[in-house]
């Protein structure tokens, strides 16, 4: 049986429970960190010092508050510095389930009874990758964060479903935020890139079946189609992500949105053929969506009798 990679993003929006700064240096092997406010945090919390996903982020619990003034459940390993993000976050592990795929719509949560494994987030990395030795399209999965100290946790039922084996995607999350520069962005969430890839192979099939193409495609997809979809979702997420005011970045959206509606272009007109991911294989036009009268009609004139035509006066 095929093993699966899930993809957790460590510090979602659904993951940050307060945000502050740092106001004064704290140097190495000390304790006690003075932020800008304590508003909204709490004895058992854990927080990241330092910008989250960085190289210097450091993970720590907090184990008293007094006034401005935090002392951490270790010492720091490493110096942070006035003005510092210091950011509280809600768990410090996250606990991925499985369930069996049925209609090959996202099970009940109730169906997500199998835990797959639980894992340590670290603050230096804003994504933790799991192999579960049970995969492919059979599954879906969820992840929900935990506090291993509180036992409080997000809900299951606000989780993203995925299903095994990238069903039915032409391309990955992964692919579209390397094709947009958004590796480290946090503030872009998973749910986000998923909904904008989804949106993109919609607009994709759309010009496919224009094209004749018969649909679902085998996998392994067509290179030129996985790239369409990457390079319309990407767009759409540097449109969205940054708005028009940003002109550098909207324009590299907008321009992204572009390239790939020229490749679908020419796949619905037949001048890029359609090359499988196996062995080169041309895959099979069947019939496309055309006006009418076309080539099939003698001397571009029906002899069909027709409902109306555009000289007919009401």
């Amino acid at each position: 049986m095929a093993s699966e990679i899930i993809q957790i993003e460590n510090f979602p929006a659904s993951n940050i429970k307060e945000v502050t700064k740092i106001t004064a240096d704290a140097n190495a092997g000390q304790a006690i960190v003075i932020v800008e406010n304590t508003d909204n945090i709490a004895v058992d919390d854990y927080v990241i010092l330092g910008v989250v996903g960085g190289e210097s982020a450091q993970l720590a619990q907090i184990d008293v508050i007094s006034g401005l003034s935090i002392t951490l459940d270790a010492n720091l390993s490493l110096k942070h510095f006035d003005n510092e993000p210091f950011t509280i976050i809600k768990a410090n592990q996250a606990k991925i389930y499985r369930a069996t795929n049925v209609d090959g719509t996202v099970p009940a949560d109730a169906s997500f009874s199998s835990l797959v494994t639980t894992v340590s987030l670290q603050a230096d990395q804003l994504y933790t990758e799991v192999t579960d030795s049970t995969g492919g399209s059979g599954y879906w999965w969820k992840y929900i964060f935990y506090n291993s100290t509180t036992v409080n946790s997000t809900n299951l039922s606000e989780a993203l479903g995925f299903r095994g084996a990238g069903y039915g995607l032409y391309a990955n999350t992964v692919d579209v935020r390397a094709e947009a520069g958004l590796n480290n962005n946090k503030w872009v969430s998973e749910q986000t890139v998923y909904g904008k890839l989804v949106k993109s192979q919609s607009e994709v099939n759309a010009s496919l079946l224009i094209g004749g193409y018969t649909l679902p495609l085998s996998s392994p997809y067509p290179e030129v189609v996985s790239h369409a979809v990457i390079l319309l979702a990407a767009g759409y997420l540097l449109t969205m992500d940054y708005g028009p005011e940003h002109n550098g970045t909207n324009k590299d959206g907008t321009l992204k949105i572009k390239q790939a509606r020229d490749i679908l272009a020419k796949l619905e007109s037949g001048d890029t053929p359609l090359i499988d991911g196996a062995g080169g294989v041309s895959v099979t036009q069947t019939s496309k969506v055309r006006g009418y009268p076309d080539e099939t009609a003698e001397n571009a004139t029906p002899s069909e009798a027709r409902m109306f035509s555009i000289t007919d006066r009401y």
